[in-house]
């Protein structure tokens, strides 16, 4: 009971710092009764062997003290109901506090713990690597590595897409358009409406969750491949990031199909993920980068010319020489270079990352000099057989 009135006390007082005018009353407040000290408050232990429940956590006991006479405090245990993703994160970190919960709409108790999860630093003593990612709005992402070689591997070229989740997506808002039109309609009863916009609540709430699934999917096959890749070589990655790009689609300037489509692209929330995700494999923030993509798409990235066309969307032509391949695969290229030539060629004694607005120093980025053969205006190299991509 002191401890839950310390915690109101808190909340209260908290409240009116942030309020001009004071509160009247206190907050009305479900007041969680948080344990801290993992050992001393309480303690968390598995027994596969009992038919109850796998994890037990045994909360000290405050009230045995007075009626037993007691110093030492006992336990009450509480089974818990662990799925096996929860006993996956419990294995991963070391369990810091927790807090109980209890739902009213559900009747049910719930406990959330906090962990501790220090992962190990990444660390390579393997060739450099530069790993060039263009976000896309049909193709999910494409992505170019750029090697020591100085030529690119057929084999290390992967393009990011689902199109079953991206037919499943259509579905839905095609239904969506369906449910709006019909209530755009003024001789539409009460109840009809009601009924629609029911529907269209439940439409719009399960759409979200796609989405929410997709990006996590794509990332983790995203995030996978990184990981294999650097296996083989000191990897550092950086993501194109489409600056501006709904300011210069405003009302009136391009089609309103492709007008809608950008703005519904999430390539920020993308973007975070990926950076998350491998920071959970002891990845560095440097070595996930995400810089400016202006004028990766009409920058030939073999000579670096802008005397270049695009019949359609996925062909880039360079007519200064002659170099045709896939144009998101040519901003993938353009991308990585980029960063290449910011460390190599730099302006400036740091590198912003666009995402986190964080500067990382020139110094992060040591092993960049076996790259430089990838700053060559004109490359014959990438000539010969089996080193260039053609559409």
């Amino acid at each position: 009971m002191q401890e839950c009135r310390e915690n109101a006390v808190a909340i209260y007082h908290s409240q009116q710092a942030n309020n001009s005018a004071p509160a009247k009353n206190p907050p009305l407040k479900k007041i969680p009764r948080t344990q801290l000290s993992h050992g001393k408050r309480f303690i968390l232990t598995c027994s596969p062997s009992n038919s109850i429940a796998r994890w037990w956590v045994g909360i000290r006991d405050s009230l045995d003290t007075k009626k037993n006479d007691n110093y030492k405090h006992e336990k009450l245990w509480l089974p818990l109901a662990c799925s096996p993703y929860h006993e996956h994160k419990l294995h991963q970190g070391k369990t810091q506090a927790l807090e109980v919960l209890y739902y009213p709409k559900k009747k049910e108790w719930w406990v959330h713990f906090i962990l501790l999860h220090v992962p190990d630093k990444y660390a390579s003593s393997r060739p450099p690597a530069v790993l060039g990612i263009d976000l896309g709005i049909n193709k999910r992402a494409v992505s170019a590595l750029l090697t020591p070689k100085g030529t690119i591997n057929r084999h290390e070229i992967r393009f990011w897409s689902d199109k079953t989740r991206k037919k499943l997506q259509k579905e839905k808002e095609r239904k969506i358009a369906k449910s709006q039109k019909i209530l755009a309609k003024p001789s539409l009863s009460v109840s009809k409406r009601d009924s629609l916009l029911y529907q269209l609540k439940s439409l719009r709430k399960r759409q979200r969750t796609e989405h929410k699934l997709t990006d996590h999917t794509y990332v983790n096959r995203l995030v996978k491949y990184i990981l294999s890749v650097g296996k083989r070589y000191d990897l550092y990655v950086v993501v194109g990031f489409p600056l501006h790009i709904r300011k210069s689609h405003f009302r009136g300037n391009l089609h309103p199909y492709s007008r809608k489509k950008v703005h519904k692209w999430n390539y920020r929330k993308v973007v975070e993920l990926l950076k998350f995700k491998l920071s959970l494999h002891g990845w560095e923030e440097y070595r996930i980068l995400s810089i400016g993509e202006s004028g990766t798409s009409s920058c030939c990235s073999r000579c670096g010319s802008y005397h270049t066309a695009r019949p359609n969307q996925p062909t880039f032509i360079c007519h200064t020489c002659g170099y045709n391949l896939n144009a998101d695969l040519n901003g993938a290229k353009n991308i990585a270079k980029r960063l290449i030539k910011y460390v190599l060629q730099p302006k400036y004694s740091s590198i912003k990352d666009q995402v986190s607005g964080k500067f990382f120093p020139l110094s992060s980025f040591r092993v960049f000099p076996v790259l430089s053969q990838w700053l060559r205006t004109k490359q014959s190299h990438l000539l010969t057989p089996g080193a260039g991509v053609r559409a």
